[in-house]
């Protein structure tokens, strides 16, 4: 979420910051019934001169198999929630996030192509105290339509490097390397 403009205030430690990559740990498993169960992790040092704690990302997911026929584009549904925690140095509130997508993809002897459309909700729960403002309580929520395109490569057996572009009203880039036992 962006930080609410109207309240005046400087944007906190990644005020300055444009690109900030985040290694994220994610692991999934196939269930029956065309189920996939995802968890997501990542920590990152925040301080100025020296780390006064993490920000932390936890999230789960699972997907859900629509359409699996092997001569078609295989359709998906997947749902994702995500819980940041921060520093007690920092600590302002809460934030959360729930996405929602559907999914297509087709797949090919060496490389997968995907793309979805989804619509994730952000909430912030704001409470702290700031010095020249007092006591600040509020609740920001906004929505924002997804769109992504990506691939997924297997230049050899049980390995797979992927990247994905999402866009809508913000967007990124995502590269990752990973072993599928599939």
């Amino acid at each position: 979420l962006p930080w609410p403009q109207e309240e005046g205030l400087s944007g906190g430690v990644f005020r300055d910051v444009t690109l900030m990559p985040l290694p994220l740990i994610q692991a999934s498993v196939g269930l029956p019934g065309n189920l996939e169960a995802t968890g997501r992790f990542f920590t990152y040092p925040v301080g100025d001169a020296e780390p006064q704690g993490n920000l932390t990302l936890i999230g789960f997911g699972v997907k859900y198999g629509l359409l699996q026929n092997m001569m078609l584009p295989k359709v998906a549904i997947v749902a994702g929630y995500h819980y940041l925690t921060v520093p007690d140095e920092f600590d302002f509130g809460n934030i959360s996030a729930f996405s929602g997508a559907l999914v297509v993809s087709k797949g090919f002897p060496f490389i997968d192509l995907y793309g979805g459309i989804g619509i994730d909700y952000n909430k912030l729960e704001v409470e702290l105290t700031l010095p020249g403002i007092g006591d600040v309580k509020k609740e920001y929520t906004k929505q924002n339509m997804r769109y992504n395109l990506g691939f997924k490569l297997k230049p050899i057996p049980l390995v797979f490097i992927n990247a994905d572009y999402n866009f809508g009203n913000v967007q990124g880039f995502n590269v990752g390397l990973g072993v599928s036992l599939r």
